[in-house]
């Protein structure tokens, strides 16, 4: 490209023979500028404005710009700025320069007409000041005109090759004749080395011819490299050096801005690769040679540039577009092949490639665009690269390109860091699977799953929406059915079982078009009975009751016991009416059954059957009190039987069986002379009889009976009479009743009647206490008749009459065919003198083998006729003013003492 002219206005002021670009140095020219005080070995400036470029003389358009080089040496902390009078200050060099000598380009484009400028190296932006340590040089400033391209070549055009010249010609282009002596061992040489250094471009050639004259000097045309010292010869580095005879021509490439041109005529040799001179030939007199210099400047070359963009994200599975766009710098072209290569991450791969000018290709992970044609605008139409996404791609890729050729030294790369939004591949089940939780209630755990792509990278931000049935057993979601996954890919809802019971269930969780079943099961609310609004009915059934509980909801029955109710209605989760099946007189437990269960029993659901009694019960061993104890259906206990009867009935034994414990307070009649029916009596009494005083009482064909020394009990009597209008124990035995009474009669009645007829009484020995005990409070009579029974074996009386310490007591007793053996004392009548009456009529009847006395009869009344008193300790014994008469026929002799009756053959009035 040829050389740029000056012809412009621009610049107009370095034109003249101060211009910058006429000397090799900006140093130089300000060699008059100031020097910091303790200045080091390298000098330390401080750049100002000083003669010869005094304000007004430089003169700049604005649109030209103003290029300069420095260096800053080793150790330096340079801060550099180029400053005009009305421009800004600019072109600041950072970061500092600690290590080699570095050499920097810059420019400032004016933006005015300015006429001042000046160079300063300071330690900060603020100062002006020189720092010790501090040195930079300053190697050249070059002017470009507004609108105009770098001046290539400029420097030839200033006339530096100066032999003996009487002045600068107008252009380097020219032959000059060099040097001429009339001493013929002179040594010739040029006026001067002449260097020229930093005045062309890279890529400037320059063309250059010589033809040695008469004593064939040697011409020297070097160029030498970059990073010489200016004003030291010395150090010559590697160049061009033409030594020989005769025309010589050639070129020279400048490759470096900073490249030193140096051209001579001499009588000597020259070794550019030492940097010395040969030793001296024989001088050549009138030696000449002839020099032609021309320049060609560098066409400029294209400085590439590229860059990578898309809009939005990618997404795994799908299509995405990048935009590629090549760029040159202003005033270039380029015009060799441009190609754009580019280079896709794993996960993408090329589908196609397409822009205005461009020839594309490429497979998998590569491709390319191609141009011939130059490019001579900013930025040429962009190349759309389509690429597929698999749908196991990163979360982030990465594709690059690289733009080269078309003549260009450089080859950018751009980058396009992208996001690829990921593809739900798999929902899996992190926890709260396989669980169930009360109707209504919430599920001990939530609901849990994991969202993965196709690569198995867990995804975040992904929605998850979950499902139950729409019918039926199902849940609830109290904070809503959709959710995102977190930081790890697990999205977690809390759910609650819905109010029906049932399962298992599937809940499902959807992210995209992946999901996960949830296994779940509503289990039915606990049923409890809490309360009943009526505790007791009639056996007969019929009753309508409302129970309160939990969990009645589809409740399926309503048990009384095992009889299931009728009517069933469930008013809500806590309520149920019901109506009462007939059943047994007693209480039973009310149970709810729901598909969830049955009710627990406990106090608060029990019902209480109250019998509609009958004239006739029955009991067996094999009974049970829950029956209505009818024959078919007999109970278990007299205490249950007798629940049963009405007064005036009659309870019967089916077998011989331990009936246990009753309390008779009303008229009923409890025969079991067929089967021989038992009463174990334990701790306290075994039949007490406290019925109305016109109450009528029978105990037939028991067999009452206790062991205490073997069961460790304490038991009280057999039969205890508190109240009734009559009692009749017949057919009966009582058995081992120690310590206590077998027969107890302590009637709190006016008047209560008495009959034993074949009764048995035999008790163990220790006893204290009478076999058979009359005793009614005061005021009240009793009536008691004995027949054909035995009282054996006491260490107490047999039958005690006793009214002592009471007031207006009646007895009026009859004793006849019965037998006292054995026993402590047969019979014993006491009564207090004076406070009451007690008659006696004993007849028929045998007293014998009793320890101490057979009768012991005090203050009482008494006829006995028939009987036998023998061989006892005392016959009988008569005190206290008792009248004991006989009829006559009664047998007293054999005891060890007999005792005598008051009075013979008398009669006793029986009230």
């Amino acid at each position: 490209m040829p050389a740029t002219s000056w012809a412009s206005t621009g610049c107009d002021a370095i034109n003249n023979a101060n211009n910058l670009n006429n000397v090799s140095t900006i140093n130089n020219i300000f060699d008059t500028g100031s020097r910091s005080s303790g200045a080091s070995a390298l000098p330390n400036y401080t750049f100002s404005w000083d003669s010869p470029f005094a304000a007004g003389v430089l003169k700049f358009s604005a649109g030209d710009r103003l290029d300069y080089v420095y260096i800053a040496a080793a150790g330096s902390v340079p801060r550099v700025k180029v400053r005009t009078d009305s421009g800004p200050a600019s072109d600041t060099f950072t970061p500092k320069l600690y290590t080699v000598k570095t050499t920097v380009t810059h420019s400032y484009t004016f933006v005015g007409n300015e006429t001042n400028i000046g160079f300063f190296a300071a330690p900060d932006d603020s100062v002006n000041a020189a720092t010790i340590g501090t040195s930079v040089q300053f190697l050249v400033a070059r002017c470009t005109p507004s609108g105009g391209t770098s001046p290539a070549c400029a420097s030839i055009n200033r006339g530096e090759i100066i032999p003996g010249s009487p002045s600068p010609p107008a252009a380097l282009s020219g032959t000059y004749s060099i040097g001429t002596s009339s001493d013929p061992n002179a040594q010739l040489i040029s006026a001067g080395w002449r260097n020229y250094r930093y005045y062309f471009n890279p890529g400037d050639v320059i063309s250059y011819s010589f033809d040695n004259g008469i004593n064939n000097p040697y011409h020297f045309l070097i160029l030498q490299g970059h990073g010489v010292i200016p004003g030291n010869p010395s150090v010559v580095l590697p160049g061009t050096v033409e030594n020989a005879l005769g025309a010589k021509s050639g070129t020279i490439t400048i490759v470096d801005p900073g490249d030193l041109l140096t051209t001579a005529i001499s009588n000597y040799k020259y070794s550019t690769a030492a940097g010395t001179r040969q030793p001296a030939e024989p001088a050549r007199n009138n030696s000449s040679s002839v020099m032609t210099i021309s320049c060609a400047g560098a066409a400029a070359a294209p400085t590439l540039g590229v860059s990578m963009a898309h809009s939005g994200n990618a997404t795994q599975g799908g299509s995405f577009a990048y935009s590629i766009t090549a760029s040159v710098s202003v005033a270039a072209t380029t015009s060799a092949t441009l190609t754009a290569a580019f280079t896709l991450p794993a996960g993408v791969t090329y589908s196609s490639a397409s822009g205005s000018g461009w020839s594309c290709s490429g497979t998998g992970q590569s491709g390319s665009c191609t141009r011939t044609t130059e490019i001579t605008v900013v930025a040429e139409p962009t190349i759309t690269l389509n690429v597929d996404v698999a749908i196991n791609a990163a979360t982030r890729v990465t594709p690059s390109v690289t733009l080269s050729g078309g003549g260009a030294s450089n080859t950018p790369t751009a980058s396009d860091a992208t996001i690829v939004r990921q593809i739900a591949a798999s929902v899996a089940i992190n926890a709260g699977n396989n669980q169930s939780a009360t109707v209504g209630a919430a599920f001990a755990s939530s609901l849990q799953v994991v969202v993965k792509d196709a690569a198995s990278v867990v995804i975040p931000g992904a929605t998850v929406t979950f499902a139950g049935p729409g019918s039926g057993a199902g849940v609830t979601f109290p904070g809503g059915s959709s959710t995102s996954t977190n930081a790890s890919g697990i999205a977690t809802i809390s759910v609650s079982a819905n109010a029906t019971a049932g399962g298992p269930y599937t809940v499902s969780a959807q992210a995209g078009s992946v999901s996960a079943n949830f296994s779940l099961t509503n289990k039915a609310a606990a049923v409890t009975v809490t309360g009943l609004s009526k505790t007791s009915g009639p056996a007969t059934g019929g009753t309508f009751l409302t129970i309160s509980g939990t969990g009645f909801t589809g409740a399926t029955a309503v048990k009384f016991g095992a009889t299931s109710g009728t009517g069933i209605t469930v008013v809500s989760a806590t309520q149920i009416t019901v109506t009462a099946p007939a059943g047994r007189a007693g209480t039973v437990d009310i149970t709810v059954t729901t598909p969830g269960g049955t009710s627990v029993t406990s106090a608060s659901d029990q019902f209480t059957y109250v019998a509609v009694p009958v004239l006739r019960t029955w009991v067996s061993g094999t009974g049970n009190d829950a029956n209505d104890c009818s024959r078919g259906a007999p109970c278990l206990t007299f205490a249950g039987a007798f629940a049963n009867t009405l007064a005036g009935g009659e309870i019967n034994c089916v077998d011989g069986a331990d009936y246990g414990r009753v309390t008779i307070t009303r008229a009923v009649a409890i025969v079991c002379d067929a089967a021989g029916a038992h009463v174990l009596v334990g701790n306290g009494d075994g039949i007490v009889v406290n019925a109305g005083a016109s109450d009528a009482v029978t105990l037939s064909g028991l067999d009452i009976s206790t062991n205490p020394g073997n069961l460790g009990i304490t038991p009280l009597s057999g039969i205890k009479l508190l109240s009734a209008g009559s009692l009749t124990i017949a057919n009966t035995q009582l058995r081992g009743f120690t310590g206590s009474y077998a027969v107890e009669n302590v009637p709190t009645a006016p008047l209560v009647s008495v009959l034993l007829d074949r009764v048995s009484v035999a008790r163990s020995p220790g006893s204290t206490g009478a076999s058979m005990l009359v005793s009614p409070a005061s005021g009240g009579t009793a009536r008691v008749s004995i027949l054909h029974s035995r009282f054996d074996a006491s260490r107490a009386p047999g039958v005690h009459f006793d009214s002592v310490g009471k007031t207006g007591v009646t007895i009026a007793a009859l004793i006849q065919d019965s037998l006292f053996v054995s026993n402590y004392a047969g019979l014993v009548a006491t009564a207090p003198v004076g406070t009451g009456t007690t008659t006696l009529t004993v007849l028929g009847t045998t007293f014998s083998r009793n320890s101490n006395a057979a009768i012991i009869i005090g203050a009482v009344t008494a006829l006995f006729g028939n009987s036998t008193i023998s061989t006892n300790g005392s016959g009988l014994v008569v005190q206290d003013g008792a009248v004991v008469r006989s009829a006559g026929d009664n047998r007293l002799g054999g005891n060890t003492y007999d005792g005598a009756f008051t009075s013979q053959r008398g009669a006793v009035a029986i009230p």
